[in-house]
């Protein structure tokens, strides 16, 4: 195994990995990123919004640089505006964060000087909505109340009952009736969230 032997050495391979991610479309410095610094210290929830990130990212800003991002709040403003554009306010803030999250690890390791963080606005598909329809979504029920749980519970019981001792029922895609059926009877018995 070769060491570093100086620190000359060491100086010229940071300008060698500086210089050349830095040069990275920002899709492939993020996917860099999620790699090097998020793969194995994350859930595999978590790594997966990294990876639909990265591939957003790809197909929408496929020409955007990792520099173009530098100091530059029009550039972060116009990605998270067309992020925005056909999601909701939460969506775009988690969005936001694992960019940030990017961004300061590029900041850290001198890849960029830095990048903007005031005045960055989230628009998301919340703002063309009318104040009826904002109201109604914030009021939706996200719910069953006693009487709509304790009859679908029943319904459901039941319905595995008459469908599991059948050939497995293939409507719409690779899942049987009969799997979906029970993947919901274990989330209802064991009061899985919504």
């Amino acid at each position: 195994m070769e060491y570093l032997t100086s620190d000359v050495e060491v100086e010229s391979l940071k300008q060698k990995i500086v210089s050349s991610v830095s040069k990275m479309k920002f899709w492939e410095y993020f996917e860099w990123f999620a790699v090097n610094y998020k793969k194995d210290f994350v859930t595999k929830v978590t790594y997966c919004k990294y990876q639909l990130t990265k591939k957003w990212l790809e197909n929408n800003l496929h020409e955007l640089k990792l520099t173009d991002l530098e100091n530059n709040r029009q550039v972060l403003q116009f990605m998270l505006d067309e992020y925005g554009k056909t999601r909701q306010h939460q969506t775009v803030t988690d969005f936001k964060n694992l960019i940030y999250s990017s961004l300061n690890y590029a900041v850290d390791d001198g890849f960029i000087t830095g990048f903007s963080k005031t005045n960055i606005v989230i628009h998301s598909v919340e703002n063309s909505w009318s104040p009826e329809k904002r109201s109604d979504k914030k009021n939706e029920k996200k719910w069953l109340d006693m009487k709509e749980f304790v009859g679908f519970k029943n319904y459901l019981d039941f319905k595995l009952e008459e469908v599991l001792n059948k050939e497995p029922i293939f409507k719409n895609g690779p899942i049987s009736e009969q799997t979906y059926l029970m993947i919901l009877a274990v989330a209802i018995h064991t009061g899985a969230r919504i």
